[in-house]
């Protein structure tokens, strides 16, 4: 299964926030198993860590740590890239 883990509430979808469930609809289409996760859910899934996937989207930025613990195959999508050139509060200086 693929999640993306999904800021706000789904009545409430902004452009970004929509694109996640455009993605899952894409993978659903073409016989993945994807669907939207919202916050509250993560804590509570039946985790198959050889065979899921949760996608976070870059507005999490440091707090991805706080939402996925480690261990868990993680993507993190990103749509606007001038927010991940922060991390820990620091300026990235790529190079």
């Amino acid at each position: 299964m693929i999640y993306y883990l999904c800021p706000g509430q789904p009545d409430c979808i902004s452009g970004g926030t929509r694109k996640l469930y455009d993605h899952v609809a894409i993978l659903n289409t073409h016989g993945l198993d994807a669907r939207i996760l919202s916050n509250h859910e993560i804590g509570v899934l039946n985790w198959d860590y050889d065979r899921d996937i949760v996608v976070i989207p870059e507005v999490y930025g440091d707090g991805i740590r706080d939402f996925v613990p480690s261990g868990w195959r993680r993507i993190v999508f990103v749509q606007n890239s001038y927010i991940t050139d922060y991390v820990d509060g620091q300026t990235i200086v790529w190079r």
